[in-house]
């Protein structure tokens, strides 16, 4: 059973202590695009692509049309 609430709260705390960790924002664009919330999550991975992160840029591509 996934709690992605739980999760979520997890991430934000991460970045409460370090606003750029690339694995947090990853993960919590992910968390965000669970919840439909895909805006949100094009946010997160974009913040997270502009320092580097290779699996961000790639979820970024896979959603280039929700994702602008």
């Amino acid at each position: 059973m996934k709690d992605l609430d739980g999760a979520m709260t997890d991430r934000t705390r991460t970045l409460e202590l370090d606003e750029n960790d690339t694995d947090a924002l990853r993960e919590r664009g992910s968390l965000f695009a669970e919840k439909g919330l895909v805006a949100n999550a094009c946010a997160e991975w974009k913040k997270a692509a502009s320092f580097g992160d290779i699996r961000s840029t790639h979820y970024l591509e896979e959603n280039s049309a929700v994702c602008k």
